[in-house]
């Protein structure tokens, strides 16, 4: 999302354009649960996503990453890129292939609460 170019101009566009109808060919049907796109919240989500890109360094808890080949939305290599950058000794990465962004709700759900059940289960010893 930070590499986008269209980002930067969402904070100052938010002061004309409150919100603005999602275009129907982005997302599927767990994708499409907001009908609008909030420039002042992309903007905001952009922000947050630098702020925790510098932080990154500093987690040494057991991570899980889990991304879709199938998300629209997120950069293609998003997780691995977060991988790269944290330093964690103790990380798991999941990579769904039928699921949309939204992969709490998409068809590979039950896949994702299993590995969150299982990671939390079995966290190594001083976790």
């Amino acid at each position: 999302m930070t590499g986008d170019w269209r980002v930067r101009f969402m904070r100052p566009l938010s002061l004309f354009v409150p919100k603005f109808k999602k275009p129907a060919a982005v997302g599927n049907r767990a994708e499409t649960s907001y009908a609008y796109f909030v420039p002042h919240a992309i903007a905001e989500a952009a922000e947050l996503a630098k702020l925790m890109q510098t932080g990154l360094p500093k987690i040494n808890v057991p991570v899980l990453l889990i991304q879709s080949h199938g998300d629209k939305v997120i950069e293609p290599n998003a997780l691995d890129l977060l991988s790269e950058r944290l330093v964690t000794p103790h990380k798991e990465t999941l990579w769904l292939e039928k699921s949309g962004h939204v992969i709490t709700l998409d068809q590979e759900r039950e896949i994702v609460y299993r590995k969150v059940a299982d990671f939390f289960t079995t966290r190594p010893k001083g976790f």
